[in-house]
């Protein structure tokens, strides 16, 4: 019976520690289908595109606490090809992009004026979002490569700020409808929910040890 003393805790935490975590949606602006604007949008280019480097910065709140495994873009090619980063930022004191907390490659493979291609980022080891906290999505791109972040078409508005320097300044965009983008990740149990459920099992376990030492 001594066996079944020890035994029992410890199957108790491993329930805990198995207990599957749920896939949820941070951020979503795509209408139904993914459906977007193919023929509007915010430009990003590089260096030495015709316009200079232009990064496009938007802000986005997230609906739920998760650690970020995917993003999809609604991003179309206008000139070179295609090749971009995407990058999540934290939202400093001026509202502006403060701490970069990832970024990875995408490449475009839709003509702009085209719809609705989506390019999918997937990601390991991604940042963990908090829910209600405000982040920026923020695409770039490089060489004389000329994208197009594509418009939503769900009415999605928010703060828009461009850089010409690689994000060492911002200024304001000329408009705040956001260009369509979701974010994905894996939900973050909630440290009171993982305390209940694990104060229920050990609570059973104590009572079958209980039982058994009658």
């Amino acid at each position: 019976m001594k066996r079944a003393q020890w035994t029992l805790p410890a199957l108790a935490l491993c329930c805990i520690m198995s207990i599957p975590a749920a896939a949820d949606r941070i951020y979503n602006n795509f209408d139904i289908g993914d459906t977007y604007d193919g023929r509007a949008g915010w430009g990003v280019s590089g260096p030495d595109g015709p316009d200079g480097q232009v990064t496009n910065a938007q802000q986005f709140i997230a609906d739920t606490s998760a650690v970020v495994t995917q993003i999809d873009l609604a991003v179309s090619v206008l000139q070179g090809t295609g090749g971009g980063t995407a990058a999540l930022y934290t939202q400093d004191d001026n509202a502006m992009p403060g701490t970069l907390l990832g970024s990875w490659g995408f490449t475009a493979h839709q003509n702009f004026g085209d719809c609705c291609a989506v390019e999918t980022i997937n990601i390991s080891g991604g940042p963990t979002l908090t829910q209600g906290t405000k982040y920026f999505m923020v695409l770039s791109s490089y060489d004389a490569n000329v994208d197009v972040w594509n418009d939503n078409i769900t009415g999605a508005h928010g703060l828009v700020w461009v850089s010409r320097d690689n994000g060492g300044t911002w200024e304001s965009g000329d408009g705040d409808l956001l260009s369509a983008f979701r974010v994905e990740g894996t939900a973050v149990p909630e440290p009171g929910t993982l305390l209940m459920m694990g104060s229920g099992i050990v609570a059973a376990a104590a009572g079958l040890r209980r039982k058994l030492n009658v």
